[in-house]
């Protein structure tokens, strides 16, 4: 993986803690991705993120993203 520039930087409250998010658009290299704090990992177009379940705080990510990216344009790939 190969980290590149600044998405979004956020905080998000939850009831017990607030945790800030530094969030860097990333190239990926070479490798099968491997789960650290999730149960599942999946390539999936950014159109179809909507699809998925996330946490309250990805909401604004997901928005980043989808607005940094043309329409029909892919993440960045190696």
């Amino acid at each position: 993986m190969a980290v590149g520039e600044e998405l979004i930087s956020l905080e998000h409250a939850y009831s017990h803690k607030r945790l800030r998010f530094v969030v860097h658009l990333c190239r990926w290299l070479s490798g099968e991705p491997q789960p650290l704090a999730s149960q599942q990992v999946r390539w999936v177009d950014p159109q179809d993120l909507g699809a998925y379940p996330f946490p309250a705080a990805n909401a604004k990510i997901i928005a980043a993203l989808l607005e940094r990216l043309q329409p029909g344009e892919r993440a960045p790939a190696a």
